[in-house]
């Protein structure tokens, strides 16, 4: 029994050495304007957006402000999104007959919009893709 309490009591000294060696909390205070050139100078990705069935199957134009859905390319560009991974999901009712077929029309759809906006934005496939087309301004 004594030696339990020998055990807690060097916890509990632990804990309190542990507790009196972190640093203090100070309140930072962060401007509108610092988090903005912290956004402007940043790469901002988004890692998932299901815009693609749109393209496809209602054939929206995301390269105009549509109101539709939460992205186009106007927008993106207005948030300063710099990177966007469009999903490629497949509904379960195209399976298992007809979703490989599915998810070639969804990134075919991807392509079309890429290959009308050249200017705007580019198919990225890796890091470095991202950042050159970030410096680039696509």
């Amino acid at each position: 029994m004594k030696r339990i309490g020998v055990w807690a009591g060097t916890a509990i000294l632990l804990i309190a050495t542990v507790r009196a060696a972190e640093p203090a909390r100070v309140a930072v205070t962060v401007t509108d304007d610092q988090v903005q050139r912290v956004h402007r100078e940043a790469i901002v990705v988004d890692g998932h957006a299901d815009t693609l069935w749109r393209v496809l199957d209602d054939g929206d134009d995301i390269s105009v402000k549509t109101g539709k859905g939460h992205i186009d390319i106007p927008r993106l560009k207005e948030g300063g999104v710099d990177a966007e991974f469009f999903s490629v999901w497949v509904s379960p009712a195209f399976c298992p007959d007809h979703a490989a077929r599915r998810a070639m029309r969804l990134i075919d759809a991807l392509y079309r919009v890429v290959a009308k906006n050249p200017d705007r934005i580019v198919l990225a496939r890796s890091p470095d893709d991202i950042r050159s087309a970030a410096s680039a301004g696509k």
